[in-house]
């Protein structure tokens, strides 16, 4: 049994949708305007709940992101949601009453490009909301969002509009099983092997533990990238896998850790310095350095100055033998610009130093 460890922590049962039906069935009853609910599109379970909801109280299901669409149409596509209410386009939502509609869509985590978000913003182009509708937060607060779901909840708000959330009513039941529940399941399957998967690694420790004192006999909490061997003497590692993000880059996969990337995002949020010098033989400085710089909140010609000044000092303060050595000048620079730029303008920006030697210009 490959099992999910995300609330092992939790001593009791993580509940039921069936409460959270009961719960929906009953707060929507008593709301007149236009009802928005907000999840992840893929729970079908709780896409299963709205549609009872909806159904119960006369409201036809209007579905707004693609996500829901694709999971929806999948979903039906495999024998779910056969009960489902009429689901209309949102084309045609401005003409039912508000009485007579329930919006299901994406956006439960205020992501920007969700449906929600942009009714939120006014940017949506079939559907507005206004003072006594209201919008139920199907979901948890998934930790790193709080931001983004505060700016939602204010474009909400000041347009009057209503909004429930699970700290407001019971209308979310986590999908991750708590000990209550992990047991009835191992009791039911009566596994020989336990891998506890999806959680940090004290979770996945925590529930191997459990998983052995309810009665399996074998279990192992793996690490990202391990290849696991479950027969015939496993549990046991037998290999590593590579593991992470990839990005498309262009037309190039790559890691999303891989210098290019890392580097962009530094040149977006710091900025960009570059410095052509051109040194004589003894290391002295042949001309005025070359300065152009990107990305930075500095007046250019003033900003230009102090860094040519800059440029200059770091040479001269350097002892003769460690001109003659470009990695060192570059070094000095690149550390004498960034000092400046951190203390002028607290940027700290990437720094390109390119040397030119005399003999490089004989040849």
């Amino acid at each position: 049994m490959v099992g999910d460890s995300t609330n092992v922590f939790n001593e009791r049962t993580s509940g039921s949708e069936s409460a959270v039906q009961e719960s929906l069935l009953e707060i929507v009853a008593g709301l007149t305007g236009r009802v928005v609910i907000t999840t992840f599109a893929s729970n079908v379970a709780r896409l299963k709940t709205v549609g009872a909801v909806a159904k119960a109280h006369g409201r036809d299901v209007v579905l707004l992101g693609r996500s829901m669409h694709r999971i929806y149409n999948i979903a039906r596509a495999t024998g779910y949601l056969d009960d489902f209410p009429r689901v209309i386009d949102e084309d045609d939502a401005e003409s039912l009453p508000k009485d007579k509609i329930l919006i299901l869509c994406t956006g439960c985590q205020g992501e920007y490009r969700a449906a929600l978000s942009r009714i939120g913003r006014s940017e949506h182009r079939n559907i507005t909301l206004s003072e006594g509708d209201t919008v139920i937060f199907s979901s948890k607060m998934i930790p790193g969002n709080e931001i983004s779901l505060s700016h939602l909840f204010n474009q909400l708000a000041l347009k009057n509009i209503d909004i429930i959330t699970e700290k407001d009513a019971f209308v979310h039941v986590s999908g991750h099983p708590g000990q209550e529940d992990l047991a009835a399941m191992y009791a039911l399957i009566r596994p020989e092997i336990a891998v506890p998967v999806h959680g940090e690694a004290r979770h996945l420790k925590r529930h191997k533990e459990f998983a052995l004192k309810a009665g399996v006999s074998r279990a192992l909490a793996p690490s990202n990238g391990d290849v696991i061997e479950l027969a015939p003497n496993g549990p046991r590692i037998i290999d590593y896998a590579p593991f992470g993000r990839l990005t498309l880059d262009g037309d190039v996969l790559i890691s999303a850790g891989a210098g290019a990337i890392v580097e962009r995002r530094k040149l977006s949020e710091q900025g960009l310095v570059m410095v052509s010098l051109m040194l004589n033989l003894d290391g002295s400085m042949m001309l005025d350095p070359l300065i152009r710089f990107r990305g930075l909140p500095a007046e250019e010609d003033l900003f230009l100055d102090e860094l040519l000044d800059v440029c200059e000092e770091a040479v001269e303060k350097m002892k003769a033998r460690d001109r003659l050595d470009d990695e060192k000048v570059e070094d000095a620079v690149r550390i004498g610009i960034r000092r400046h730029t951190r203390k002028t303008l607290g940027k700290n920006p990437l720094v390109d130093v390119m040397i030119t030697c005399e003999d490089d210009l004989e040849n």
